[in-house]
């Protein structure tokens, strides 16, 4: 009789531990009167990507919006110009702080590993937002991880 239950009890443990994404960093964008939004940051389902974690309502839109306008810099900030200000030495890529600000005629980048952008002051319904805190894994951030 233990071992009838043994099984169940482990299959539902082992199903909601693989439901469960660990966190593997976040970032932290505000508005100038106050509005925040925490994305975080999960696996990508391969050991070179990381996506953000779903949210609901307006979070999830500010979330695919943040995710389409990651990724690539050659594809995601063509033609952006290096701007001569630096990332605060709070914006973390692993054990290390990068840099480099980019800027195109629409928003501004941080370069958070080589070839990798990530937005960091944008127009999203009608108010600028800014990146105030990051933490990632020098990874691609990839919008359907599959």
């Amino acid at each position: 009789m233990r071992a009838g239950l043994i099984l169940p009890c482990l299959a539902l443990v082992l199903g909601s531990s693989a439901q469960a994404q660990p966190s593997r960093g976040k970032l932290v964008y505000a508005t100038a009167v106050g509005r925040a939004v925490t994305l975080t940051v999960v696996e990508g389902g391969h050991p070179a990507l990381v996506t953000l974690k779903a949210e609901t309502g307006t979070a999830e839109r500010f979330r695919l919006f943040v995710l389409a306008h990651s990724g690539p810099e050659a594809m995601v900030a063509k033609g952006a110009r290096l701007l001569p200000d630096r990332a605060p030495a709070g914006w973390r890529v692993g054990a290390s702080a990068q840099t480099t600000l980019l800027r195109t005629g629409e928003a501004t980048y941080w370069r958070y590993t080589a070839g990798l952008v990530v937005p960091v002051r944008f127009l999203f319904d009608r108010q600028e937002w800014t990146l105030q805190g990051a933490e990632l894994p020098p990874r691609m951030l990839v919008a359907n991880p599959q």
